[in-house]
């Protein structure tokens, strides 16, 4: 089995900053929802530019259930979203609480009013794949694993990153996908570690790749953000 490449940890510590660290800069990014419940269908939605959750009627998805087959969750994503370059899809980090929910024969989707519910969304990834810049508060580690014979979905990466905090005594924070070897497949994963019980207020960081430049980020009393490139 080839060996899996440990790049060595780096203990982060520049700007202050006065929220969570699981929060970068805020920016939109084309996502689609999907809600599959048992003896339900429902019409996927997906992230307006004004950040609306939204459902387009007129875009036909295959079968009578819910998206599950990666293809065709990122065919629905280049639908959707045509005027851009997507190239591949992953699962977010994160849930989001989503509602208007439109049923299978729905004909105004201004109408639907499905309940609310937690939900991880699919991120459409758009042109040249670029892994996420992660903030890593004083006193946390960041780290990342990249093993090119390893080429394996979210879930298997996010339980992999979890693990090597865990071998270290701490807890991961947040984590992000490396390099993609198909669709919504990835062949490396970056995180941080951060120890236990960490609450993360008036936290210090910078923001890290797992390849490639760092970014600081920087916020002032106001709360206006800033980032540079080192």
């Amino acid at each position: 089995m080839a060996p899996t490449t440990w790049l060595s940890s780096v203990l982060c510590y520049e700007f202050d900053l006065k929220e969570d660290s699981k929060a970068t800069s805020p920016r939109w990014e084309p996502q689609i929802a999907v809600l599959c419940e048992a003896g339900q269908s429902y019409h996927p939605q997906h992230l307006s530019e004004e950040g609306r959750w939204t459902t387009d009627l007129n875009i036909k998805t295959p079968g009578t259930t819910c998206l599950r087959d990666k293809m065709d969750l990122l065919e629905h994503c280049k639908k959707v979203y045509p005027g851009r370059d997507i190239t591949n899809i992953v699962e977010s980090s994160h849930y989001q609480k989503i509602g208007g929910w439109c049923r299978q024969g729905a004909l105004n989707a201004a109408k639907c009013k499905g309940a609310q519910r937690w939900i991880k969304p699919f991120r459409c990834l758009e042109g040249t794949f670029q892994s996420d810049a992660l903030l890593v508060p004083e006193g946390c580690l960041f780290d990342h694993i990249h093993n090119a014979s390893r080429c394996w979905p979210f879930v298997r990466w996010n339980q992999t990153g979890a693990a090597a905090c865990q071998d270290r005594g701490m807890q991961m924070r947040s984590f992000a996908m490396l390099l993609p070897c198909g669709i919504s497949l990835f062949s490396g994963v970056e995180f941080v570690c951060c120890p236990k019980h960490f609450k993360g207020y008036m936290l210090s960081g910078v923001l890290r790749r797992g390849w490639g430049m760092r970014y600081l980020e920087k916020r002032d009393m106001c709360g206006n953000l800033s980032i540079n490139s080192t």
